[in-house]
Parts: C-alpha cells; sequence; structure tokens
C-alpha cells in the first residue's frame, strides 16, 4: 500500500501523466505495476478517473501510458493522508491475467484457488 501511497502523493501534488521510460519491453514491464496501482485507485474510487492505453506492438499488450483526470477524490485524499496501515492485499489485477489470443480468451491463474476454479470439472 505504501506504493499506492506514493502514487496517490504524486497525483495529490498535481502529476497526471506516467508512462513507460522507453517502448523497450523490459521498461514497459517494469511500468506495468504503476499502471496497475493506477488502475486499481480508479476502482476502489480514490481517484476520479483515468485512461490508458495499450501497446498493440508487442504480443503481451501491456499498458504503456496512464492519464488521470479530476485528481483525487474526497476518499483518495482520506485514505493517502489516513495514518493506520491497509493490509498488503494483491490487487484484483494480479490474480488472473485475460489474455487475447487467436482462438478466444487464454487465461493465466496465478493462485490455487483461481486454479482450482478453472480445473473444476462437475461429474
Amino acid at each position: 500500500m505504501e506504493k499506492l501511497k506514493e502514487i496517490l502523493k504524486e497525483i495529490d501534488s498535481g502529476k497526471y501523466s506516467y508512462e513507460s521510460e522507453s517502448d523497450s519491453l523490459k521498461s514497459l514491464q517494469e511500468f506495468q505495476n504503476t499502471a496497475k496501482r493506477i488502475i486499481s485507485a480508479k476502482k476502489r474510487g480514490y481517484i476520479s478517473s483515468e485512461v490508458h492505453q495499450i501497446d498493440y506492438q508487442n504480443p503481451e499488450q501491456m499498458v504503456r501510458h496512464v492519464l488521470v483526470q479530476g485528481g483525487l477524490t474526497l476518499e483518495g485524499s482520506e485514505f493517502l493522508h489516513s495514518t493506520e496501515a491497509m493490509p498488503e492485499e494483491p490487487f484484483k489485477e494480479d490474480i488472473i491475467d485475460i489474455k487475447p489470443n487467436f482462438a478466444g480468451i487464454k487465461t493465466d491463474a496465478k493462485t490455487d484457488a483461481s486454479q482450482s476454479f478453472l480445473n473444476f470439472n462437475p461429474k
């Protein structure tokens, strides 16, 4: 949660544009944690709006650029200035990846629970 608070602090200070340092695959991969946190902050109601751009030139189709619009919400400001530590929990985006392929949707399960769900076979 500390990384999320760092990002919210930057947004509160006026930063609105986030992007990978270069077009290299390594740079895009490193940027994904920041992008996921910003997208998650919108889903949690901490920022007003965000728009992200996907890089379709590589097979993994990673987020290349995120624009934050409207800044922090009241909930985001309260979370940023709260002193209590929230438990570190995985972002929903980190639990399962849905990747398109030519035949449909390919899933990459990352937890035992999601793996057992995907392997469920009723008799």
